[in-house]
């Protein structure tokens, strides 16, 4: 009649808590004051009770029937989806964010009013714009950027989100972020003169300053794969008199060809 009861979590996720185990009084073991709880929800939660006892062939365990944990308050936000870890400059990342409103558990909060707050993404790490619609609602504690289209326009390997939100929890944490991603560049489709030709130079001296081209995407970024990154740029006088003289041909390397060493000059 005074044997110790233990209590355990057999059928669900999660961990019991509380004081596990109660001595009975005359037959009863109340677990009253013990405090048991369950950190993660769901709908199957199956407590086993188990002792020890002295006659033949007796039943040491018995279980609960099955019963259900919700979640507890709204008290941080999770990228659960984390965008693609490389994309092109200027195109929806194909897998979009997907963002989860959580409790302190790791839980998703599907009901009350946190479960459909709006989510706001940023670049916050990384140059560059980020376009797309950068605001999405959750629907049942879950905001999916799927079809917002999210895209950055320059390239680097640094680029980093920040999703925020309003949470009515006390202390709650309203913002993450993602890990680091890549964006790369776009097609080729531009020459811009990165380095100008000296301001001044006297004739048929080589400029003290060369020019140097750079092959760029739609959007500025330096084209530094591919066939176009190692094309050929040819250099010719097409305002005012005289011959440009020098080597007026460079290769460009990693899409930058700098005719730093081609002496160009004008007599």
């Amino acid at each position: 009649a005074t044997v110790t009861i233990t209590a355990s979590l057999t059928t669900g996720t999660g961990t019991l808590g509380g004081t596990l185990t109660k001595a009975a009084v005359a037959g009863v073991a109340s677990f009253s004051a013990n405090g048991l709880n369950i950190n993660l929800a769901g709908t199957d939660k199956v407590l086993t009770m188990a002792t020890t006892l002295s006659g033949p062939g007796a039943v040491t365990t018995t279980t609960s029937p099955a019963f259900t944990i919700t979640h507890a308050a709204a008290s941080q936000i999770a990228v659960t989806t984390q965008p693609s870890a490389s994309t092109v400059a200027g195109v929806a990342f194909a897998t979009q964010p997907v963002v989860t409103i959580r409790d302190a558990f790791g839980n998703t909060v599907t009901t009350g009013g946190d479960a459909t707050v709006t989510i706001t993404a940023s670049l916050t790490t990384g140059s560059g714009t980020l376009s797309g619609t950068t605001t999405k609602a959750a629907v049942a504690g879950v905001a999916s950027f799927s079809a917002n289209g999210l895209n950055i326009n320059l390239a680097g390997t640094d680029k980093v989100l920040t999703m925020a939100t309003t949470l009515s929890g006390p202390g709650a944490v309203t913002t993450t972020t993602s890990p680091a991603f890549t964006i790369t560049h776009a097609a080729a489709s531009q020459l811009v003169v990165t380095t100008q030709p000296s301001a001044s130079s006297a004739a048929t001296v080589a400029f003290a300053q060369q020019p140097v081209v750079t092959v760029q995407d739609a959007f500025g970024n330096t084209v530094t794969t591919g066939g176009d990154a190692t094309v050929t740029i040819t250099a010719s006088l097409t305002t005012g008199t005289g011959t440009l003289s020098g080597t007026t041909t460079k290769a460009a390397v990693a899409g930058v060809a700098n005719f730093s060493a081609n002496g160009l000059s004008i007599d």
